[in-house]
């Protein structure tokens, strides 16, 4: 998987999902992405197991739903039919939200899926799925 990241969108990315870790004590690795994961994180609880698979995203504005890549909604959806938890972290100048994915509401996340034009970056263009915010909770301000 070819990768669009910059060094600042990574350490952005590190810095939201350490937060979110110590907010409730829980610990992280990054996944590497030589085709094998395209989600970012794997998230472990005290005992070193894996709980949980991450995509974080650093968003510089606040918009009506929050947008995720198809591809990276397709690849939470095969983690949750498997009993694993996914949570999708972002960042906006509110503070940090997360979205816990849970194999039964995935489909009603799909039924929204339209295809995105970057005027940004031509690498962005796709499908992508638009979840509203109402599905997202607050990560406490001030955890660290």
């Amino acid at each position: 998987m070819q990768r669009h990241e910059t060094k600042e969108d990574r350490d952005n990315e590190e810095a939201i999902i350490s937060e979110f870790c110590w907010a409730f004590g829980l610990t992280y690795q990054k996944l590497h992405h030589e085709g094998r994961y395209k989600l970012d994180y794997g998230i472990y609880n005290g005992d070193r197991k894996l709980i949980s698979l991450a995509e974080v995203k650093d968003r510089g504005a606040s918009f009506d739903t929050i947008i995720m890549d198809l591809s990276k909604f397709r690849e939470m959806h095969h983690y949750t039919t498997m009993g694993l938890s996914c949570v999708f972290i972002v960042r906006v100048p509110e503070g940090i939200h997360y979205c816990r994915f849970y194999e039964h509401q995935l489909l009603g996340y799909a039924r929204s899926a339209k295809l995105h034009v970057s005027a940004k970056r031509e690498t962005d263009n796709g499908p992508v799925v638009h979840i509203p915010w109402k599905h997202f909770a607050s990560l406490p301000s001030g955890n660290k």
